[in-house]
């Protein structure tokens, strides 16, 4: 394409992309305060296009998806691309009704103007045409994290079992001040670790469940989410470098089956700072991506790789993408505190950590190195708020200022929680100290509250990560990321237990939930006899992810159909030992509940007499 005819579409489309509403809306039109609706868009009578009218860096692997409409109303559809020509393409529609996906037989070129006509009008467009830009993409290489690279007097501080000689899970301690409410901790150990792999443990820091990953592999953002109407466990899977990450998002069921594993769409690769299951059974997830952009407003050349944020939200049982915002364009590089020449394979001016549903179902994203929530219109992609910052829409004092933070989430009562590790930012230090917060936000007066904080005296900084949770009981549990700790905390601050992992070792969150896992597989076990006597054997048992085992029962016998009862136990931890008065040369373990039922049985073992 001609340079004249180039610049021209490219002015074309800054039209539309001020059509599309990347800037604030006016505040008469934000919500009052604490108004909770319904967390589901409704689409009807609406039409939505994605990418957004006026995007400036979508995918050449872009679908376009058209939400509120069907490929009926639609009429006679063209895509143009300014280079590439008409792209012809195929249309399914959206497993909840709500709209279809065209998707091109060929990908875009790099750099081109697309024109997208259709019959109907589109929130954004201008007669029944709307057009988008294709990012040209910046090839860069993202580094893995790994395991494996400790010292041997390091060793001691990972566990190891007789049973699961497979296992080697880093060892918690827990100081608890408080009751044990029962809920399970989850946590993504990685970094300095044996093994990388997301890990549940109990109230006194025992393992219930642990999946190494192969080679290089992370787990970031274990939780218990819910899906088509089960209570599941997901994760981030994949490699990261620098808190960039390229990976793929999981789904478990209470048996430990996969149910889903998936990536991003368009393209592009899930990052590991997010996965949020919506009520609708989508998931709200985010790219980072990097372009060529222009980055002369801030000093930099005109011409150089950024980092575009890519939200995402992705319907888990197709893959369709039926949502996707684009920070650049929409957010100036100048809201940025990151430095230009700060390290790094590309300009991270925004650095997301969190994208979750608002009450009203429109969108809370966190950017770190804006340190700014920005609350977004889910149907438009405009921009309705900023909280903090430097283009913050609310007043907020010295107590209410927060920096470098991570998690932001609307809770319940209309407050949002925060995880604030102002004390980290380049040349704009806030504090000395890391602490979760509790802000209640007034959009009438557009006025931010500090309700609450949560903080240790002697954790000093978390550099990295780290989460906010409210629990349903008014508790708090405070994963603290890049410190090797996790903290549950009344509602009034008092803390309640604090957990450790072993030095140099990261958990991206922590989590504390109920659950009630049920493997699939058989308990495992092992058996040695006891010192020098002949008449006894020290029997090993477990069950990777029995969350209801309450006791042990060994079985022994001459043969491995010959096997009866010899003793019991309770359960100890992830791993059991009993001594049983037997010289049967087979052993086996069934676990029972604490009302006496069989939950499992394992394969009998030979009893090991070397």
């Amino acid at each position: 394409m001609p340079g004249t005819r180039r610049a021209a579409a490219l002015a074309l489309l800054g039209v539309f992309l001020v059509a599309a509403g990347t800037s604030s809306e006016p505040r008469g039109v934000m919500p009052s305060k604490h108004r909770l609706v319904s967390s589901e868009k409704d689409w009807s009578g609406q039409v939505s296009a994605f990418p957004l009218p006026g995007t400036l860096t979508a995918s050449p692997e872009t679908t376009i998806s058209l939400r509120g409409t069907s490929r009926d109303r639609l009429g006679d559809f063209q895509v143009i691309g300014s280079d590439s020509g008409r792209h012809p393409g195929s249309f399914r529609g959206h497993p909840d009704g709500n709209g279809v996906t065209f998707q091109p037989d060929e990908s875009f070129k790099p750099g081109e103007v697309v024109t997208v006509r259709t019959h109907l009008n589109m929130r954004g467009g201008r007669e029944g045409r709307f057009r988008f830009g294709i990012a040209r993409p910046a090839s860069i290489k993202i580094g893995g994290g790994g395991s494996g690279r400790l010292n041997p007097d390091r060793l001691s501080q990972f566990a190891s079992y007789q049973s699961a000689p497979d296992l080697q899970p880093p060892k918690l301690q827990v100081d608890r001040s408080g009751k044990d409410t029962g809920d399970y901790v989850f946590l993504g150990p990685k970094k300095e670790t044996l093994q990388n792999g997301p890990m549940i443990v109990d109230g006194e820091g025992e393992p219930v469940w642990y999946q190494p990953l192969r080679g290089k592999r992370e787990a970031w953002d274990l939780k218990v989410q819910e899906y088509r109407g089960e209570k599941v466990l997901t994760w981030w899977e994949g490699t990261s470098w620098l808190g960039f990450g390229s990976g793929e998002l999981v789904v478990l069921d209470k048996t430990y089956r996969e149910v889903a594993r998936f990536k991003a769409g368009n393209g592009y690769s899930a990052d590991p700072h997010e996965f949020t299951i919506t009520p609708n059974g989508t998931a709200l997830l985010i790219a980072h991506e990097p372009v060529y952009w222009d980055m002369s407003s801030v000093g930099g050349s005109g011409n150089a790789p950024a980092f575009d944020t890519v939200v995402q939200e992705v319907d888990i049982a197709s893959g369709d993408v039926l949502f996707e915002w684009h920070s650049l364009g929409a957010v100036g590089l100048d809201e940025s505190y990151q430095r230009i020449e700060a390290k790094g394979p590309a300009y991270d001016y925004l650095h997301p950590n969190s994208v979750n549903l608002d009450s009203d179902g429109n969108l809370l994203l966190s950017g770190r190195h804006t340190s700014t929530v920005y609350k977004i219109d889910r149907a438009t992609g405009k921009i309705i708020w900023r909280l903090g910052g430097k283009r913050s829409d609310f007043e907020m004092g010295e107590r209410e200022r927060f920096g470098w933070q991570h998690d932001a989430q609307r809770q319940r009562d209309g407050t949002i929680t925060i995880f604030d590790n102002g004390g980290n930012m380049p040349e704009r230090k806030l504090r000395d100290y890391s602490r979760g917060i509790v802000l209640d936000l007034d959009t009438d007066a557009m006025k931010a509250e500090l309700v609450r904080e949560y903080r240790l005296p002697d954790a000093g900084m978390a550099f990295t990560q780290a989460n906010v949770q409210q629990l349903p009981n008014g508790n708090v549990c405070v994963g603290w990321g890049s410190l090797p700790r996790f903290t549950e905390f009344s509602r009034d601050g008092r803390v309640i237990a604090d957990g450790r992992l072993p030095r140099g070792v990261e958990s991206y969150r922590a989590f504390c939930y109920p659950w009630k896992g049920e493997p699939s597989g058989r308990p495992a076990v092992d058996a040695d006899p006891s010192g020098g006597d002949e008449d006894a054997v020290i029997t090993y048992a477990s069950w990777n992810g029995a969350t209801e085992v309450a006791k042990w029962r060994v079985l022994a016998g001459p043969d491995s159909d010959k096997l009866k009862a010899v003793t019991s136990a309770p359960r100890t931890g992830f791993e059991t030992p009993i001594v049983a008065d037997t010289n049967a040369k087979y052993i086996a373990v069934r676990a029972l509940d604490d009302a006496g039922k069989t939950l499992g049985t394992s394969e009998p073992v030979r009893v090991d007499s070397d």
